[in-house]
């Protein structure tokens, strides 16, 4: 198996939304705000692997590193923000997404709800599921 630290961490500090902000820049995506809880997966050295953040009942803001992709780690991801989700009382939640990873999603159970359409260059922002 692998080694790695799962942290769940309401309203992160600057600090740490500096390090997601880093992280999300080397996969195209944009830091969106401060989300209410963010997921930080950190390996044996604390560098981060994988996050994934819940703002209100959306995931978004959703990465894992390549070496460590084929790992399970995004469904850990989702796991834990449905799980801090729940614990509040939230019964839906939404997933933005690229269409890319449609069937990624779709192989974690979560069902399509409707598709939104977004202006041109906004794509990073996909569809939401339930």
């Amino acid at each position: 198996m692998f080694d790695v630290s799962i942290r769940v961490v309401e309203r992160p500090s600057q600090e740490e939304k500096k390090l997601l902000e880093g992280f999300l820049e080397r996969f195209g995506l944009a830091f969106e705000g401060c989300p209410d809880v963010a997921v930080f997966l950190e390996d044996e050295g604390g560098r981060l692997v994988g996050t994934g953040s819940l703002r209100g009942n959306v995931i978004k803001m959703m990465a894992v590193d390549p070496g460590w992709q084929e790992y399970g780690l995004s469904g850990t991801i989702v796991s834990r923000l449905v799980e801090w989700g729940r614990a509040r009382g939230m019964t839906h939640f939404f997933c933005l997404h690229q269409t890319r990873y449609r069937r990624y999603l779709r192989s974690l159970r979560l069902q399509r709800n409707s598709q939104v359409r977004t202006p041109r260059g906004a794509a990073r922002n996909g569809q939401p599921w339930n």
